[in-house]
């Protein structure tokens, strides 16, 4: 099989780098805060799923909520992948951010998290809503 750099496009690199910065990335700097030992002494692949699994199950929720708002879409799938994956990395970001400045520990960290994620999820479910009242208008 050839495999061949330059048949990517620019597009496939910046959806590449959305995805190491916005999925893998918090949860490499998380477990790096919080638990250093681990992070040093786990191999990259184990490292990698570990940090994945902090992100994942809201990007999953938040799509499924985007795409039921939009499912007569061709490419609405995908977009709302990509919507949901800017949302819960940023509100990752933005979790550990106030953890960190407010010396949490890890147990907080999760919760602030957690709350953070489901107001987002309520935003998200109360957008579709509101886009379901709009087209039956």
């Amino acid at each position: 099989m050839n495999f061949d750099i330059k048949q990517f496009k620019d597009k496939h690199f910046i959806l590449a780098l959305l995805a190491i910065i916005l999925i893998i990335a918090p949860g490499f700097l998380e477990i790096f805060h919080f638990f250093r030992d681990i992070f040093i002494n786990v191999d990259f692949f184990k490292l990698s799923l570990l940090s994945i699994s902090f992100t994942l199950p809201f990007i999953f929720i938040s799509t499924l909520i985007f795409h039921d708002a939009d499912k007569d879409k061709n490419d609405s799938l995908f977009i709302n992948f990509l919507l949901a994956v800017i949302l819960s990395g940023l509100v990752n970001y933005f979790s550990f951010a106030y953890s960190y400045l407010s010396t949490f520990s890890f147990k907080h960290f999760i919760f602030s998290l957690i709350v953070s994620q489901i107001m987002l999820i309520l935003i998200e479910i109360s957008f579709v809503i509101n886009e379901k009242k709009n087209r039956k208008k």
